[in-house]
């Protein structure tokens, strides 16, 4: 629970931070600013549900679990999925700042455009997480006991236990996606600007050499962050099977069915 106040915390400091008028103005905090509300989002959705199964002694709330499937499970993924996205899209800025100085120069002097930039940027990963994350809609649905109305169930759907779907979707379609791609990507483009903070360090220009050290810094974070989660997609993609026989399990108060 630490984590996730010191999490939420900085991702809030952060976005105050950003948001001053004098730190805005450039299209980098503005893009830093939409990767924190990306996080803290994520955040609160993983501890809306880390403070019920962590909980046994709380008796069950069916608002929370009606909600459960039909929006804190599937936002969890699409904001997962916009931080990286996000992520990507700031490594981007970075690399065409320090790799095609004259068209990002051209770009960014327009100030008045920055707004519109950052809105195309902003629905895109929008509108991209969304799409990628439709089938969370359709993993998980509420089930009432026959017997006692108060006792309820999130389970996982036929729709979420089904082999061919559990490969594409879960083994390969997220691993690509949000593992393999964005980490090949950003590695690539932070290779190449570290190698300009050298040449950029030789021309005294200290504000693009800060700028890209900031982003190093959060690239570091995004790669420690999501590689105990790509190594356990990399787990489900062996153990398929096995995961896919699991029955019940008791979490708290609340009863999931593990594929």
């Amino acid at each position: 629970m630490e984590s996730f106040c010191l999490g939420t915390l900085g991702n809030v400091a952060a976005i105050f931070l950003l948001t001053r008028p004098q730190i805005r103005m450039t299209f980098f905090n503005q893009l830093l600013t939409v990767l924190a509300t990306w996080d803290l989002i994520y955040i609160v959705t993983m501890m809306l549900d880390a403070i019920e199964k962590l909980s046994p002694d709380l008796e069950t709330i069916p608002d929370y679990t009606v909600v459960f499937p039909v929006l804190l499970y599937p936002m969890n993924n699409i904001t997962m999925t916009g931080s990286i996205f996000t992520t990507v899209g700031v490594t981007l800025e970075r690399f065409l700042a320090t790799h095609k100085p004259v068209y990002y120069n051209n770009v960014i002097k327009d100030v008045s455009g920055h707004t519109k930039r950052l809105v195309q940027y902003s629905l895109t990963i929008l509108i991209l997480s969304v799409l990628f994350n439709v089938p969370k809609f359709l993993e998980a649905e509420v089930v009432r006991s026959d017997e006692d109305p108060d006792l309820v169930w999130v389970v996982a759907t036929e729709f979420r236990t089904d082999p061919l779907y559990n490969i594409l979707y879960h083994c390969w379609a997220q691993r690509v996606i949000l593992g393999l791609l964005p980490f090949t990507l950003v590695s690539f483009m932070n290779v190449k600007i570290y190698l300009a903070i050298t040449r950029l360090r030789r021309k005294n220009e200290k504000q693009e050499v800060c700028l890209c050290v900031i982003l190093v810094t959060i690239v570091l974070t995004f790669f420690v962050c999501n590689l105990p989660r790509l190594l356990l997609n990399v787990h489900e993609t062996f153990n398929l099977e096995t995961i896919t026989r699991c029955g019940f399990t008791l979490l708290g108060k609340f009863k999931f069915l593990l594929p």
